[in-house]
């Protein structure tokens, strides 16, 4: 009975996710549709150096597909709540790839509110100058508008650290190392702007 309950109070999108299941593009479509403000929330909070919007739209549509291939709705979770774990997992997996060859052992990982501006130009020494001076500028004022435990966990994520590793290091749980990476990310974003 709960399941019959579950599935009429979602009708409309229950209706959609079985015909992509069953290759109706339409309906495809119009789910990707329906979840554009997610996949652009995400894209905007988590954000990975690199990754233009094109390219998270077709990793999310990607995603979306393989969502409904293996959603089911007799778990009675909301299709919602499965493919936005699915998008967040996805965008996990696509840092891990970018970061996999640029790890930097932690002994030599100085936190973000140490660098100085003369070790800022030879991050990237085929960058112009005028990009360089503009990094210098974005870094300090992140550093300003960040906390020193944001800083931190800002810093060693950059430097390719998982969450779990970040975590470990300075002594508390993944969950507050994910809140102050999404708050210095989502300061970033709008001082990027």
């Amino acid at each position: 009975m709960q399941l019959e309950n579950f599935i009429r109070a979602n009708q409309e999108e229950m209706t959609l996710i079985t015909g992509a299941k069953f290759g109706s593009s339409d309906n495809l479509e119009q789910l990707f549709a329906n979840y554009l403000p997610l996949i652009k929330k995400i894209w905007r909070i988590h954000f990975i150096p690199g990754l233009e919007f094109e390219d998270w739209s077709q990793e999310a549509m990607l995603t979306l597909i393989r969502s409904i291939a293996s959603y089911r709705a007799d778990t009675q979770v909301r299709f919602c709540w499965f493919y936005k774990r699915a998008l967040r997992n996805r965008l996990r997996d696509l840092y891990r790839l970018q970061a996999a060859g640029k790890r930097i052992p932690a002994a030599q990982i100085g936190e973000l509110s140490k660098i100085h501006e003369e070790t800022l130009p030879d991050i990237n020494i085929h960058a112009a100058v005028h990009d360089q001076v503009e990094c210098i500028s974005l870094y300090r004022e992140l550093q300003d508008q960040c906390s020193v435990f944001e800083n931190q966990v800002f810093a060693r994520q950059t430097q390719g650290f998982r969450i779990n590793e970040i975590a470990q290091e300075l002594h508390c749980s993944p969950k507050k190392v994910m809140g102050g990476l999404e708050r210095a990310h989502r300061k970033l974003v709008r001082l990027a702007q």
